[in-house]
This record gives C-alpha cells, structure tokens and sequence, in this order.
C-alpha cells in the first residue's frame, strides 16, 4: 500500500548521508513493490520480470545483495529427479 511504502522510506536509517541515503531508500521502495513468495503470476508479467532482469545493472543480486538468481548443474537436476 502507499502507506506501508511511504513510511519503509522514511525508516530509512538517517545517520547514513547522501547517496548512501537515497540507496537505502530506492532499496526500500524496490523491496515494497517486489514479488511476494506465493504471488500468482500471469506469462505476460512474468515476461517483463525476466526482461528487467536482464535488462539491470547488476542481474546477479538484489538492492540488499540477495542473490535474484541460481545455477542448476547437470548433476543437481539429476540428483533432484532421482537421476544420480
């Protein structure tokens, strides 16, 4: 909600000073507009997500350095369906 939204950027840590601020906001704002675990998508926007991805600085990792991505191996895809 625009609410909750406005008031994780204001919990912005203030001690932090300019641009380290304004990051810590757009992180805060990038995490209140993500995809929640459980969310129902529909093709078409799961489309754009995967085009934003590719189309980010850094695809690899979120505002807060979680990693947006994981390598399947040949070997782990075997192991998971009893292949190995």
């Amino acid at each position: 909600s625009p609410e909750t939204l406005l008031r994780g950027v204001l919990a912005a840590p203030n001690q932090l000073g300019g641009s380290q601020r304004h990051w810590a906001m757009a992180a805060s704002i990038a995490c209140h507009g993500a995809i929640r675990a459980g969310q129902t998508l529909g093709a078409a926007e799961m489309e754009r997500l995967v085009e934003a991805l590719e189309n980010a600085a850094d695809p690899t990792y979120c505002p807060h350095g979680r990693p947006t991505t994981v390598k399947l191996t040949t070997s782990m895809l075997e192991r998971e369906f009893g292949r190995a």
